[in-house]
C-alpha cells in the first residue's frame, strides 16, 4: 500500500478502440493496491455538435471557464 503523501489523482483522456480501453481497464483493476479508480466513463462524440451547434459551444466554453474558476478556488483553499 502506497502512503498518502506518495499519491496523486490525475485524468488522462484519450482516445482508443474498444479492444485498448479493456486490455488497460483491466490492466489497471489488476492493482487494487495500488490503483484506486475514482471515477471512468466512455465520453460521447461532440465535434459533430460543436461544430454546428452554438448553445452547446457556449456551454463548452461556460464549462471550461467553471472548471478553471473551481480550481482557482480549490488551489486557494484547500489547506
Amino acid at each position: 500500500m502506497i502512503n498518502k503523501e506518495d499519491t496523486n489523482a490525475f485524468n488522462i483522456t484519450f482516445k482508443t478502440s474498444n479492444e485498448v480501453y479493456i486490455f488497460v481497464m483491466n490492466w489497471m483493476r489488476s492493482y487494487p493496491s495500488d490503483i484506486e479508480i475514482i471515477s471512468e466513463e466512455i465520453l460521447p462524440d461532440t465535434n459533430e455538435l460543436y461544430q454546428n451547434d452554438r448553445t452547446f459551444q457556449k456551454m463548452v466554453k461556460d464549462f471550461k471557464k467553471m472548471k478553471n474558476d473551481k480550481l482557482d478556488y480549490i488551489l486557494k483553499n484547500n489547506k
